[in-house]
């Protein structure tokens, strides 16, 4: 049976990416301007502007395939190329006047594959393998119990229909303690995902069985985040194939994901498969970071809105997610969230994105250093999910970022050959 070398693979890939990319460009009139002006997506296309777009992407292109790095690396720089720097360069091209952004996220994806090209040793001892489990079983139930203290049992089985999101995590917010916000992310994205692997590493039905009902669980009474929800799928998917194959399995599905929405549009009037995947996906987060650096151009925040709120005043008394969703979308239920590179930009601007992105491509090239299996491939996508719509304190701190290198460096670090 003929096997396809890694060059090829990493040909294809890109070759993959290139298709993606020239469909999310030919789609932005047709669909989002055509059906959401109104909440931001304008059109105002320059060739020049397109001229520059192309010249970022097939140079990051060129980058990520001449450069010897591990499969782990080639995989993370997809998943940026893919939820980052194509819709960035997109919005660019028809509508952001604003180049900053784009080669903020262009620069962010470069320093990654080329800070991965290096191997951070450390020289730590790892917990025995027959602890693994019992001490994430011990840690789940230590922070899902708050949870069933609070809310029971009483679950919104609307939310697996994705309806009555934005009222359901505004009436969880009013009920969550602060320590109830941490556990909802390190639950979601570490505990039950890295759990879940185990299980199905081990065929143990019982561990797969009590990670999924509690991804659920949390995904039902802690707010309805949809990361959650399709997290399930995430880890599962990402379990099989090494990380070359499932990357362009990956993109080709994708592919056909992408011209079947636009099918269902245009025959059967239906939107939702386009709607959930090329705007919510790819393009709101993209639109988020634009109108943050409109808002944020002439005022940081300093972090006054958070750590540093003893030392500069905040002159807003809601968060800033809270302001965009209110200026932008007239509904403060958005609680639009930024990545991390509007979030730089809006605390301490220009120096806020590099310092944003020197810590968020050394997180990445550590974890690549870890040389871990290719099984858990779902919880660094999911990683990198995060950083689209969370600043990386945050991220560090709430969303679980700081676990997942604990347990990466504890219990994950040298599986890459098991």
């Amino acid at each position: 049976m003929y096997t396809l070398t890694e060059r090829t693979y990493k040909l294809l890939s890109i070759f993959a990416l290139l298709i993606i990319s020239i469909y999310l460009f030919f789609i932005y009139v047709p669909f989002l301007y055509e059906n959401y002006v109104g909440i931001g997506f304008e059109y105002n296309y320059s060739f020049v502007k397109t001229f520059l777009s192309l010249i970022l992407l097939l140079s990051s292109f060129f980058v990520l395939f001449y450069f010897k790095t591990s499969s782990f690396a080639f995989t993370l720089s997809v998943f940026i190329k893919l939820l980052f720097l194509i819709p960035s360069l997109v919005l660019y091209s028809n509508m952001n006047d604003n180049l900053l952004i784009p080669l903020s996220v262009y620069f962010f994806d470069i320093l990654t594959v080329l800070f991965c090209t290096f191997d951070f040793k450390v020289d730590l001892p790892k917990v025995k393998e027959k602890y693994h489990v019992p001490l994430l079983i011990i840690a789940l139930l230590l922070m899902i119990f708050p949870f069933i203290m609070e809310f029971g049992f009483t679950l919104n089985t609307k939310l697996f229909l994705l309806e009555d999101i934005y009222k359901s995590r505004l009436e969880v917010r009013s009920q969550q303690s602060t320590s109830m916000g941490y556990f909802l992310f390190w639950i979601s994205k570490v505990i039950a995902p890295v759990l879940l692997i185990y299980g199905l590493k081990k065929r143990n039905i019982l561990l797969i069985v009590v990670s999924v009902f509690s991804l659920l669980y949390i995904y039902l009474v802690g707010g309805a985040h949809r990361a959650i929800f399709f997290s399930v799928f995430v880890i599962i998917y990402f379990y099989f194939l090494t990380n070359y194959k499932k990357t362009l399995v990956f993109l080709s599905a994708l592919i056909i994901l992408l011209v079947s929405g636009r099918m269902f549009n245009l025959y059967l009037n239906n939107y939702m498969i386009e709607d959930l995947l090329v705007r919510r996906t790819f393009f709101d987060p993209a639109l988020l970071d634009v109108n943050y650096f409109d808002f944020f151009k002439n005022n940081q925040m300093h972090l006054s809105h958070s750590i540093f709120k003893y030392f500069f005043h905040n002159p807003y008394n809601v968060q800033p997610s809270y302001i965009i969703g209110k200026l932008y979308y007239n509904s403060i239920e958005n609680n639009a969230g930024n990545g991390i590179i509007s979030d730089g930009f809006m605390n301490f601007g220009i120096a806020g994105i590099v310092v944003s992105i020197f810590i968020s491509s050394f997180i990445l090239s550590f974890l690549n250093s870890m040389k871990i299996n290719y099984r858990y491939m779902g919880i660094f996508f999911l990683v990198i999910y995060g950083y689209s719509c969370i600043g990386i304190l945050t991220n560090l701190l709430t969303g679980g970022l700081f676990l997942t290198v604990l347990i990466s460096l504890f219990l994950l670090k040298d599986t890459e050959k098991g």
